[in-house]
């Protein structure tokens, strides 16, 4: 593909970028904008400090600039193989950038004397937006050299001569929710449950903090009757709907996977008959059983758990934003990061477990093969033979589960210990506060409740959310036999012409 090193779009984006963080740079530390300050900003010989200079923005931009051109220069040379390497990278390089610009605003709440400026939070605003914008004309230049590859063009002749359905991420995700948007009645329901239930765990650490505090004042004469009792109702009716909640999915989740079950079945039968010949009856087999016990499996939690732990998230996270937004910020600062690793973790999850749907798969057909040729293979004395083979199909399956576990175990140990420092530091800032007197320690002790339950619920979406992709690669042949159309219709719907020969 023919381009230039900066193309248009790209041209207008970093002129608007550095022009804009440079405008910043003469409102910083200042109320109106003055040329003097952006020549001393960026002087290198006044100095620099991480919680008082804005050098660092110029510098995120530079950088930004530079790995477009080098993107776009690997593009005319011919090198789109390379820029392959460049994708995580380039996305460590923005996440890096997101989280910088929540530090920076942190850093400058500290400085009195930054307070009133408007290039304060302005400038770390601006990084943040930038670094979307940055990452997205990215991509587009990376699926427009990338996207051209041999190796992409005969994949793509592959999928083409074997005429397989291939279904993305959101056209599985699309289809699950046509199934349940049609019962719209249950998931409305069940919708609502979990609004009112997020709305009262969202509650409840704040009169569990009261009844704490109180406590510690009961000599003083406070009353935390009131506390308690809000607390008990609260308990009461998360209980109650969590189990209507639970009880709601549970059935919605049992209507859409028998209406699927039909549907694949009827796809299925529908099929021509070479379709047969490629696809083994026992692999057909597994995708109607085992497949399907999955996707409800795993539909009952989504519903159920990860929609409840997302609103219960976002709310929680605004309750911290009004206790103290300086703490909050400490979590910003690590979100992107937690979010981004999940994302790595997950897409490599996501492809071990359909590799494990299909050797599940594979040691059905083996099975259902062997089993059904028991005759034969006893005439021939062939038993050991077909046991090896059945073993061989055992163990590939159980080597991807191994891959499994260990990336499950490596991942979970290093987010627990990376919470953990973010729990600490989370405390450790807020004694500061606290003796600095900008928050007060009732206020300390509330946020420190919901730090330690939005904990639990970032583990919770961190094992959910993995999970939830495993399920899509898992579903996506059973997604792809449920919308295959069959080559041959045998409904009478495809007429064709009769060819004859006039005997004249």
């Amino acid at each position: 593909t023919s381009m230039n090193i900066f193309p248009p779009l790209s041209v207008f984006y970093f002129s608007v970028d550095a022009g804009l963080v440079l405008t910043l740079f003469g409102f910083f530390n200042s109320s109106t904008f003055e040329v003097r300050r952006v020549v001393k900003l960026l002087n290198p010989l006044t100095g620099y400090s991480l919680s008082s200079s804005p050098l660092d923005f110029l510098v995120i931009s530079a950088f930004r600039i530079l790995i477009n051109a080098y993107t776009n220069h690997l593009g005319i040379s011919g090198k789109s193989s390379q820029i392959a390497r460049l994708d995580k990278p380039v996305a460590t390089f923005s996440v890096v950038c997101v989280s910088f610009s929540f530090l920076k605003c942190l850093l400058y709440s500290e400085q009195p004397v930054l307070h009133d400026c408007a290039g304060t939070y302005f400038l770390p605003a601006w990084n943040l937006i930038s670094t979307v914008i940055f990452y997205r004309l990215w991509l587009n230049d990376f699926e427009a050299n990338v996207g051209n590859t041999a190796e992409e063009r005969k994949k793509k002749d592959e999928e083409q001569n074997n005429e397989e359905i291939q279904l993305s991420k959101i056209k599985q995700i699309a289809l699950l929710m046509k199934y349940s948007l049609a019962k719209w009645p249950w998931l409305l329901i069940g919708m609502l449950l979990s609004l009112t239930s997020a709305s009262v765990n969202v509650a409840t650490p704040h009169y569990t903090s009261q009844v704490m505090n109180g406590i510690t004042s009961l000599r003083e004469g406070v009353d935390i009757n009131h506390s308690i009792t809000m607390l008990a109702v609260l308990t009461f009716a998360s209980m109650v709907l969590t189990g209507l909640k639970s009880g709601s999915f549970s059935y919605l989740t049992s209507i859409i996977v028998s209406k699927m079950r039909k549907d694949l079945f009827n796809s299925i039968v529908s099929q021509e008959i070479a379709f047969f010949d490629k696809h083994k009856s026992g692999e057909i087999i597994a995708r109607l059983t085992s497949d399907t016990r999955g996707l409800s499996y795993q539909l009952t939690d989504m519903f159920t758990g990860t929609m409840k732990s997302v609103l219960t998230l976002v709310g929680k996270i605004l309750v911290m934003g009004a206790l103290s937004w300086r703490l909050t910020l400490v979590n910003f600062i690590a979100f992107p990061i937690i979010i981004y690793v999940t994302k790595l973790y997950s897409d490599f999850y996501e492809k071990m477990c359909e590799q494990g749907s299909d050797t599940n798969a594979d040691s059905h057909q083996v099975a259902g093969e062997l089993i059904s040729n028991i005759r034969t293979m006893r005439s021939f004395g062939a038993e050991k033979r077909a046991s090896e083979r059945f073993a061989r199909a055992i163990d590939e399956a159980q080597r991807v589960s191994r891959k499994e576990s260990l990336l499950a175990m490596g991942f979970h140990c290093s987010y627990d210990l990376y919470y953990n420092v973010i729990y600490v530091v989370v405390l450790i800032y807020g004694a500061r506060l606290v003796s600095a007197g900008s928050l007060e320690a009732a206020a300390l002790v509330t946020f420190m409740m919901y730090q330690q339950d939005i904990g639990g619920h970032i583990v919770g979406l961190t094992y959910e959310i993995p999970q939830f992709m495993g399920f899509l690669g898992e579903s996506r042949k059973f997604c792809e036999l449920l919308v295959r159309k069959p080559r041959i219709r045998t409904d009478g719907t495809n007429m064709q012409p009769v060819k004859y020969e006039s005997s004249a």
